[in-house]
């Protein structure tokens, strides 16, 4: 018997929020934290992958703070990175406690490459369509 998918990691710019070019706001796009609600309703774990280029990491948890996003995530998944190697995502399967079962894991992001490299290392993958609707 395999296990289901049932852990999920999001992009945060153009998948869960967007940002203004003046300071970091987050938007929470609609339908975002009734998604993330679902989600949490049926038993699914939810984090995060994303990179924040040059910001810094406390600022970017201020930000998913104050949009209020950050309460509907398990810490110890939000990661922040690059995600052109496969390297950050079987590091998020590793915490996620799914080494082994990298395909329980989901990436959720807007870019067709990035969701090709959570493929290649393992994960599902998903447009935010598909799923924050």
């Amino acid at each position: 018997m395999t296990a289901s998918t049932n852990i999920f990691f999001f992009d945060i710019g153009g998948t869960l929020a967007d940002t203004t070019d003046t300071d970091l706001t987050l938007i929470v796009r609609s339908n975002v934290l009734g998604s993330l609600h679902r989600l949490q309703k049926v038993g699914c774990r939810l984090g995060i992958i994303s990179d924040i280029g040059s910001l810094s990491a406390l600022r970017v948890l201020e930000a998913l703070s104050t949009s209020g996003l950050l309460v509907e995530f398990d810490s110890r998944l939000v990661m922040f990175g690059r995600k052109n190697t496969p390297e950050i995502f079987l590091e998020a399967a590793r915490r996620a406690g799914r080494e082994s079962q990298r395909n329980t894991c989901t990436y959720v992001g807007d870019s067709p490459q990035e969701r090709s490299i959570a493929i290649e290392a393992g994960l599902a993958a998903l447009d935010p369509n598909v799923i924050l609707a």
